[in-house]
């Protein structure tokens, strides 16, 4: 059963998504990365003072392999102000009649 993991980035969304757009030809690297690890769903989603990470994996400990081993995410965030890491939730899946 998958998980999904949900990371809470506190800072300037706008600085964030520069940095993202700074390093562009690494975002398919990262991505690549991830899938081989287990990543099967990737998204940001926009708040007030915040990114949201919203992924599924196939476990956490794979999110975790993953999310350790990417110096490159460190220095984008480090680059667009972020202090210290992202708060990171991990929920399993729960499968019921009403799921689509």
């Amino acid at each position: 059963m998958s998980v999904t993991i949900i990371g809470r980035i506190k800072g300037d969304p706008e600085k964030i998504k520069q940095a993202f757009a700074n390093h562009a030809a690494d975002m398919p690297v990262i991505s690549g990365t991830a899938k081989e690890m287990g990543a099967i769903s990737h998204r940001f989603l926009q708040g007030e003072g915040e990114l949201l990470i919203l992924d599924e994996w196939d476990t956490a400990e794979h999110f975790q392999a993953f999310f350790s081993s990417q110096e490159k995410i460190g220095q984008m965030m480090q680059e667009a102000g972020v202090a210290g890491p992202p708060q990171i939730e991990v929920y399993e899946t729960v499968e019921t009649a009403g799921d689509f």
